[in-house]
């Protein structure tokens, strides 16, 4: 009896191990998905699979994931540093009452903790929850992302520390924020980077919180209830457009708001000032809106 059960138990340890490296064999660096894919596939170039969650399981930590062809390739939660790319494609995730993607990296064995997402459209239908949440990264990138029709954020971080990188994209039609930053833990570090990037018909275009760091620069916010909005918190606006908002910018609670060649025009609100601090560098127009408002302080740079 005693060497039956030792000969199962090196049985299923044989198995385990064959388990294992059967999972470690078909991972990649590079994988692939289409529109006419299966899951069940190797997602190689020439098997590719259906969606961005299938694929994952195939790709190594730090790999990527490229597509096809066109297709809509689902709602996913990233758990390990990865890329996700669609270009060259017509990219998307359909979000209907989730959030499109999910990043939630806690693995110690993963130092990075990257994401980066490139040339992928994100649609809400109206229902969805957020674009893209984050609740655990260090670093993630957004390059060439349309994201649309969520009922709660565009884009929400809600992590102790990460740095967060937004270029070419644009977000809208959002119930709350299209950016929202709630940097969470004792001591956190939350820092967002903007750049040639569309926020419009939200009702908070970016708001960033709780001590987090902001900054925005090439961008448009337009029809947004609430263009800029920092609660105990620091964010920079430069070279931006600010239209068509109910109320451009916003200091909250020991907030600093820093402008520079800034245009804020035809708002019901220009500059709305509620305990903390709105400083004018050079370059900053401030006309044309219902109430235009004034800065705490207008600082001319040489």
């Amino acid at each position: 009896m005693l060497k039956s059960t030792i000969g199962l138990r090196s049985f299923l340890g044989i198995v385990f191990i064959l388990i294992v490296s059967s999972v470690a064999q078909a991972q990649a660096a590079r994988t692939w998905i289409s529109g006419v894919g299966d899951d069940a596939n190797s997602c190689s170039r020439t098997a590719p699979c259906k969606t961005f969650a299938g694929a994952l399981v195939h790709t190594t930590t730090g790999g990527e994931i490229d597509c096809v062809d066109s297709g809509g390739f689902g709602s996913v939660t990233i758990s390990k540093s990865v890329t996700l790319d669609g270009t060259g494609c017509q990219a998307g995730i359909i979000a209907s009452g989730v959030n499109g993607i999910h990043i939630n990296i806690t693995s110690a064995a993963d130092t990075a903790k990257a994401v980066r997402i490139r040339h992928i459209s994100i649609n809400g239908t109206g229902s969805g929850k957020s674009g893209i949440r984050v609740t655990g990264a260090r670093s993630v990138f957004l390059d060439h992302v349309l994201i649309d029709g969520f009922d709660d954020h565009g884009l929400r971080v809600e992590t102790d520390r990460t740095e967060v990188f937004v270029s070419d994209t644009t977000i809208r039609r959002i119930g709350k924020s299209g950016i929202n930053i709630v940097p969470t833990g004792t001591s956190p570090v939350i820092t967002l980077f903007v750049e040639r990037t569309s926020l419009m018909a939200t009702f908070t275009g970016l708001s960033v919180s709780k001590g987090g760091r902001a900054t925005i620069r090439d961008s448009s916010l337009s029809q947004n209830r609430n263009g800029l909005i920092a609660d105990a918190a620091e964010l920079n606006a430069i070279n931006c457009v600010l239209t068509e908002n109910e109320t451009a910018v916003t200091a909250r609670d020991r907030a600093y708001i820093r402008l520079a060649e800034v245009v804020i025009v035809n708002n019901r609100t220009g500059l709305l000032n509620v305990g903390g601090k709105i400083l004018a560098f050079n370059h900053v127009l401030i006309s044309g809106n219902d109430t235009d408002g004034a800065p705490s302080a207008t600082i001319p740079t040489p």
